[in-house]
């Protein structure tokens, strides 16, 4: 069964909410206004949410485990979403370093957040998660198919699926803790289990998902303290450095609290207008994701340092967004037009 066949609004106003939180969030970091709790939030969320939408969006795709899997297929998702996530990587380190592209690459293999960082990681992670929905169906097909039904098939297939995320995870620590930075592990470490979370959610637990009221007011009531709780921790902690082992726990523990508060937010409570708007943004998430940065500083603050929390830096915070928002708008539009460019720069095949 596929549920993909339409496209769920709901999860691109989700996606569009994210990538607000991230042009923001530059708007501030980029132009030192970050500041201790609004930045702090924002950090914690924008990036997470993102792979959580995009785990739960690959997880709609359910499969019959009573046919043999389509290797074909896997081949072909996998080369799409090559395509969509490679080639503006490599075209955009390219395109902002004619002079010295190979010292660049060579730079950036090791250090992803010198460049689109996202987007290599985004691979990586849909690269592991692919071959082990692939593989996991392929050997629950060949030891199944005649000793088990469909309860067996399933549980089988979820087994075979963590261990092979929990072996290659292991796989990522020990490069990571090892000093081997290529293509950043590091990034992968934190960013796998959000991926992984959104798509054993829709894998799993949404098939069986059931509306009654009882279990709605549950929902709410999880969802409320999970707000306070991440609220609680901004306020309290530093979720930004990362020294240790148990910092890192608590920065991904702060990243999930605050990715599902905005998730079941904005995916249940946003309607009408709202919700149209963030949609159609979430349609566009990658393109403006490689392109709103780069205007994020075109006002210059040259020597003024507004206070922190002033009319003056909220004045300024918003006309930088705007103007950003406009040029990536205009840019968009024209890189789009030509589909030679729309290609390279946002890998769309269409």
């Amino acid at each position: 069964m596929d549920r993909m066949n339409k496209r769920d609004e709901a999860l691109d106003a989700v996606k569009g909410f994210a990538i607000l939180l991230v042009m923001l969030g530059h708007c501030m970091v980029l132009n030192g206004l970050d500041d201790p709790y609004l930045y702090d939030a924002i950090a914690a969320v924008q990036m997470p949410l993102f792979m959580l939408a995009s785990g739960y969006s690959a997880g709609l795709l359910i499969p019959d485990l009573s046919h043999k899997p389509d290797g074909t297929a896997w081949r072909k998702r996998l080369f799409r979403r090559s395509i969509s996530y490679l080639l503006p990587f490599f075209s955009w380190m390219i395109l902002t370093h004619l002079t010295n592209p190979l010292q660049e690459l060579k730079l950036q293999l090791f250090a992803l957040d010198r460049g689109l960082w996202f987007l290599m990681t985004l691979w990586i992670v849909n690269l592991v998660t692919m071959t082990g929905t692939y593989g996991s169906e392929l050997i629950t097909w060949h030891v199944g198919r005649q000793k088990m039904d469909e309860k067996k098939r399933k549980a089988c297939r979820l087994l075979l699926f963590l261990l092979f995320i929990g072996i290659c995870y292991l796989g990522f620590v020990i490069q990571s803790r090892h000093g081997n930075g290529f293509l950043s592990p590091s990034l992968t470490v934190k960013y796998l289990p959000f991926y992984t979370a959104g798509y054993l959610w829709t894998q799993y637990v949404l098939p069986v998902f059931r509306t009654e009221k009882k279990q709605r007011k549950g929902e709410l009531l999880i969802w409320s303290l999970s707000l306070v709780l991440f609220l609680f921790v901004i306020i309290k902690f530093d979720t930004i450095s990362v020294t240790d082992t148990r910092s890192l726990a608590l920065q991904m523990g702060t990243s999930l609290l605050g990715s599902f508060v905005c998730f079941y937010c904005i995916y249940h409570f946003a309607g009408g207008r709202l919700k149209q708007g963030l949609s159609f943004l979430g349609k566009y998430t990658l393109e403006i994701y490689v392109l709103h940065f780069r205007f994020a500083r075109l006002l210059g603050m040259g020597k003024w340092e507004p206070a922190p929390y002033s009319l003056e830096a909220a004045g300024f915070i918003i006309a930088s967004f705007l103007v950003m928002s406009i040029l990536t708008a205009v840019c968009i539009f024209v890189i789009k037009k030509i589909r030679p460019l729309n290609l390279l720069l946002f890998g769309r095949l269409h």
